[in-house]
């Protein structure tokens, strides 16, 4: 099956957004736009990388992990609740008790030594894996759900929080089922495109966390990912939600973008309650699915067989 450059795009732009992996990371990746995509954004917006840092400090650095010298089983327990509250307060997706319990298992076997970190390159292979397996079972109802997901009031379709990847709904479901069609084949070339993609945001992220974060991920580059790091990256990426700034700095920043949607004398998109996630009010995404039940057990039992030792 031969595609056209913008097909090409546009198949591994949705791909990501039914994997475990970034909202349109292929239209980055395929372009030539800045080297750092992960702060790109922001950074475009006039922000420094201190402030931007700082930002990721009150954000993501508000989880409290545990480390190899606090690995008691409570502790460990309290830093993926700490997690899980984390990714709910700012998307209101609850990862249930089964996800946490098998997280937390996993997290105390890494940080006593019983397990492996998991590398980056581990982690792009585990989430190329599950986003061919997410994409080959989408059902045309989850089709329509994700459009209504990421369908604005213009019609248009955008895949990322920049405004990169905009489609109409027809020529997404399109590209959406030509894709589904390729997933379920095997075919190599959406396999290489998608791991490709992942690796680049996977090392975009780990390097803006390791820095602004060395207490919690200055080995996430040379020695590996906990899994609970490894989920909140997955998370990240699939959000589109970099972890940067308080619950407080997202109120605000809704509740700015609402008013000045009200003088212009456009209806505002309900009331700001959830910055990201499937009624995100600063960008929406389909976390429902990427995040269900099936995916996450299985995205868990890919990450703990490459952690064996």
């Amino acid at each position: 099956m031969k595609v056209s450059t913008k097909q090409r795009t546009t198949l591994l732009t949705t791909a990501c957004i039914f994997s475990i992996a970034v909202i349109a990371i292929g239209v980055a990746w395929l372009s030539s736009a800045s080297a750092n995509q992960t702060t790109g954004a922001r950074l475009s917006e006039g922000e420094s990388k201190q402030v931007f840092y700082s930002r990721l400090r009150e954000g993501l650095g508000s989880v409290q992990f545990a480390t190899t010298k606090t690995s008691d089983k409570e502790t460990v327990a309290r830093s993926i609740e700490s997690a899980a509250s984390f990714i709910q307060d700012r998307s209101g997706l609850e990862l249930s008790d089964s996800t946490k319990q098998k997280l937390a298992s996993m997290e105390l076997r890494t940080l006593t030594g019983e397990s492996r970190p998991l590398t980056a390159n581990g982690l792009a292979d585990v989430l190329t894996v599950t986003a061919i397996q997410r994409l080959s079972a989408l059902t045309d109802e989850e089709i329509n759900e994700i459009v209504a997901t990421l369908s604005h009031g213009d019609g248009e379709i955008t895949l990322r929080a920049s405004g990169a990847g905009s489609f109409t709904p027809s020529e997404f479901v399109d590209q959406v089922k030509a894709m589904r069609n390729l997933g379920s084949k095997g075919d190599e070339s959406l396999e290489r495109m998608i791991r490709a993609a992942v690796t680049a945001e996977i090392s975009d992220r780990i390097k803006a966390y390791s820095e602004a974060l060395p207490e919690q991920f200055s080995e996430a580059a040379t020695v590996g990912l906990t899994p609970l790091q490894a989920v909140l990256l997955t998370y990240s990426v699939a959000a589109d939600d970099l972890m940067a700034g308080t619950q407080g700095s997202l109120k605000v920043k809704m509740s700015v973008i609402q008013k000045v949607m009200e003088a212009r004398g456009t209806k505002a998109a309900g009331t700001p309650e959830k910055a990201y996630g499937v009624n995100g009010y600063l960008f929406a995404t389909p976390l429902h699915l990427v995040f269900d039940e099936s995916t996450m057990a299985g995205l868990l039992e890919l990450m703990d067989e490459r952690s064996a030792k």
